[in-house]
């Protein structure tokens, strides 16, 4: 897979195809649970739950030797989405929510549909930078979903 930007490398090619496998396990994982057991932004997943499913995810990859990816959170036309993403890798589960995107999980290298999005916000995603109610929560949702996987 090329970039329009740069070559990708054999590594991350590698470490592409196995975020695709960790990120399209997660959501199946998601999508497993009793929705009425993860917080309310699930009950219609994906739709409304990508904010939350995007921390969580985070933590996965994180924990399956990927590090810290940035929550980046963007507005569009009277939309608002939120996904992972470090340096040009986008990563997201959660955009077939909206009718221009039917992917159920985008793993790919300068996404066009994500750069038709305004960045508004962006940080470290990590829900165990939150305080105590919010991250045990994240914590509770995290146990749930692992246990699907």
């Amino acid at each position: 897979m090329k970039s329009p930007t740069r070559e990708i490398t054999v590594q991350e090619e590698l470490d592409l195809d196995r975020i695709k496998h960790l990120a399209g396990r997660f959501r199946r994982a998601i999508e497993a649970c009793d929705q009425t057991h993860l917080p309310s932004t699930f009950q219609d997943f994906p739709a409304g739950a990508c904010g939350d499913a995007t921390l969580l995810l985070g933590k996965f990859l994180e924990q399956n030797g990927f590090g810290h990816f940035d929550y980046v959170f963007g507005a569009q036309a009277g939309k608002t989405h939120a996904w992972l993403q470090k340096a040009d890798l986008f990563v997201d589960i959660t955009a077939d929510q909206f009718a221009d995107n039917d992917h159920r999980v985008i793993v790919e290298y300068a996404s066009a549909w994500h750069n038709l999005f305004q960045e508004e916000l962006k940080y470290t995603a990590d829900f165990e930078n939150y305080g105590d109610v919010m991250r045990d929560e994240f914590r509770a949702a995290y146990d749930i979903i692992a246990a699907r996987l």
